[in-house]
């Protein structure tokens, strides 16, 4: 990459251990994500230009499915070189996923990288099942997720400042490892949740969830704390600062 100025960082640990191996900058503020500001800002998501970017639809599903008193459930895989989703893999079998939910009153949100193929509808699904568009803003809507699922995703970390459960459906993990883009990071030591290979593992450990045995708070912390130096929702004012500054 050629050199920039300034990269923005959100810890020295992540600028060390992460950045620096993968891009060229002269300067690595650690100041944090202005996008994250939106996480712990509880005014910042009443404003008006919040919405822009936005799935209206997803917003609206998700404000019938908290009237109904449905706990919900984001679900965000990344994309890998094959480019598959897991529908078509055989990896979420959406009927089985429908009868869990129903059973358990839960409301499940899927957003898919904007790299990956749909093949399903980016609409409703019954009625516990949502897609949200792949490139819409989900950052606004993460202080609603009860529960984020996930795989290799970097989109854990940002959920890891409102310090809610993450799981982790890793079910390719040594294929992704060997053959697809592998990681900057020890998975094992900086993924603070549960590791499942299966639907029903996985299922069950939101079972586990919702019956309050969250064993991963001292993790989720510890893993927080080490990327990222400000837990707070400034990082806008102190990229502005650093910007008026030069």
């Amino acid at each position: 990459h050629r050199q920039v100025d300034l990269l923005v960082s959100t810890s020295a640990h992540v600028t060390n251990k992460a950045m620096k191996f993968c891009f060229n900058a002269k300067h690595w503020p650690a100041i944090g994500y202005p996008r994250n500001d939106v996480l712990l800002d509880e005014q910042l998501r009443h404003h008006p230009l919040v919405s822009l970017g936005m799935d209206d639809q997803a917003i609206c599903a998700i404000r019938s499915a908290k009237y109904s008193g449905k706990n919900v459930i984001l679900y965000t895989p990344t994309f890998r070189r094959n480019m598959h989703d897991p529908f078509s893999d055989g990896v979420i079998n959406l009927d089985q996923l429908y009868n869990f939910l129903k059973l358990h009153n839960l409301f499940f949100l899927i957003k898919l990288h904007p790299l990956m193929p749909q093949t399903i509808e980016p609409s409703y699904w019954k009625d516990n099942i949502f897609f949200i568009r792949p490139d819409s803003d989900i950052y606004p809507l993460m202080h609603e997720i009860n529960i984020l699922i996930t795989d290799y995703s970097s989109i854990f970390f940002d959920y890891l400042l409102l310090d809610r459960p993450i799981v982790f459906y890793c079910h390719d993990l040594n294929e992704y490892i060997q053959d697809d883009r592998g990681f900057i990071f020890d998975y094992e030591t900086m993924t603070p949740g549960p590791k499942v290979h299966s639907q029903k593992d996985l299922e069950n450990q939101i079972i586990g969830i919702l019956q309050r045995k969250d064993i991963w708070t001292d993790d989720r912390r510890r893993v927080r704390d080490l990327v990222f130096d400000h837990i707070d929702g400034s990082a806008t004012k102190r990229l502005m600062a650093v910007l008026i500054g030069k």
